[in-house]
């Protein structure tokens, strides 16, 4: 008894158990959780399935299940589209409001179907700020497993969408990390990597460990203050924007106030219907140069490979699927090199027609003029209920409903 009380192994337990509260009071008593999690639209998403999941239920009760139920996957693009579209229509969301970071309907397209097909339907957008292929896959099993087949499933996607510098590497984003976790069925899966398993195994244990990339992030960042440093090329950048703040002494630097560090996780998203100054697509340019270039080959190869995932993940379930490329301008498209971007096209459109997948291609619609759009990516009002109208005429062209 007493060399099974002197084990290690026992010891293990407590051990965890201590562990998690000290990170837990860390993260929630202290400023490091400012740091640590950074903004938090990239977990806005969690928030709209289970707000999502609670309507479903509801909706379940009341025997309304004569409309049909749309899923509506996107990064920022499907989240300006549907927000200045319903903001036009309906008034709501306001686009500097709280309420358009977590709004997840798109009434102006179940508008647009009802008045073309009759149809009632309810789309539901679980689009996500800077998303990239593999945690849209994530984010449309998670709503599947919640929910259950919907009618359809619309896929928006970008270029950006398969190569972005600015996020975490494939499956390592924190939002991808949490989605893993719950959608892992055993501890152990041998169809997935040893590596895959292993974090699994570890967030299931200790949940902060699904935070390990902020977590260097910030010591990185810490380091780098230290030394008057850029800890990332986008950093630099603004460095180099802003050569005074290259100047001043870390030591100097203001710290922000009590109630910024308390706003600055849930700081909205900021929307507007307004067309871009010269200075402003210029910093876009600037932005989405370094998003694009260089262009990380094994990064679009494994988000293809989503993608393709993506398609047969439907498939299995006999969703119907619809993948729409979103129109983006010309001045956007041209930061890309011409033989990518035809390679990258070519290759969205063998993945569609192999997999038998509905495909709608928007992305230099000449329908779409620069007027349409609040920057070089994202539409304004005018252009996002003409983006409605004419995904609801493809709806209804291929009988999806």
């Amino acid at each position: 008894m007493i060399r099974c009380l002197n084990s290690t192994t026992l010891l293990v337990l407590p051990c965890i158990a201590l562990f998690n509260v000290i990170s837990w009071a860390a993260v929630e008593f202290t400023p490091i959780k400012t740091d640590i999690l950074g903004p938090a639209d990239r977990l806005i998403v969690l928030r709209k399935l289970d707000s999502w999941n609670s309507g479903h239920t509801e909706r379940q009760n009341n025997k309304a299940l004569s409309e049909k139920s749309i899923v509506f996957i996107s990064s920022s693009l499907g989240i300006a589209a549907a927000n200045m579209a319903d903001y036009e229509m309906y008034g709501a969301p306001d686009p500097f409001s709280q309420q358009a970071t977590e709004y997840s309907k798109y009434k102006c397209l179940d508008q647009q179907i009802s008045e073309s097909s009759g149809q009632t339907t309810r789309t539901v957008n679980l689009s996500n700020v800077a998303a990239l292929i593999s945690e849209d896959l994530l984010v449309a099993k998670e709503a599947v497993r919640l929910h259950g087949k919907p009618s359809l499933m619309i896929l928006a996607i970008a270029p950006r969408d398969f190569l972005d510098h600015y996020t975490a590497a494939y499956h390592r984003s924190r939002l991808a990390q949490i989605l893993m976790t719950r959608q892992a069925a055993t501890y152990w899966n041998t169809s997935k990597s040893i590596q895959e398993n292993l974090d699994i195994l570890i967030c299931k244990i200790w949940p902060y460990y699904s935070q390990r990339v902020e977590y260097r992030d910030l010591l990185i960042k810490m380091a780098c203050e230290n030394f008057s440093r850029s800890e990332s090329l986008f950093s630099a950048t603004k460095r180099l924007e802003n050569p005074a703040q290259k100047q001043t002494e870390p030591s100097k630097l203001e710290a922000p106030k009590a109630d910024e560090k308390a706003t600055q996780s849930t700081k909205p998203l900021v929307l507007t219907d307004d067309l871009a100054s010269e200075d402003k697509l210029v910093k876009f340019d600037n932005d989405y140069r370094g998003r694009y270039l260089p262009i990380d080959s094994d990064r679009w190869k494994l988000e293809m490979e989503s993608l393709r995932s993506f398609t047969q993940f439907c498939n299995e379930e006999k969703i119907p699927l619809l993948v729409v490329t979103m129109p983006i301008t010309a001045r956007n498209r041209n930061l890309l090199p011409p033989a990518f971007l035809a390679e990258h096209m070519k290759a969205v459109n063998e993945i569609a027609i192999s997999s038998s997948t509905k495909f709608l291609n928007l992305m230099a619609d000449e329908r779409f003029v620069p007027s349409d759009f609040s920057d070089t990516v994202h539409l304004r009002s005018d252009g996002s209920k003409k983006l409605a109208k004419i995904i609801s005429a493809e709806i209804q062209r291929l009988h999806l409903l």
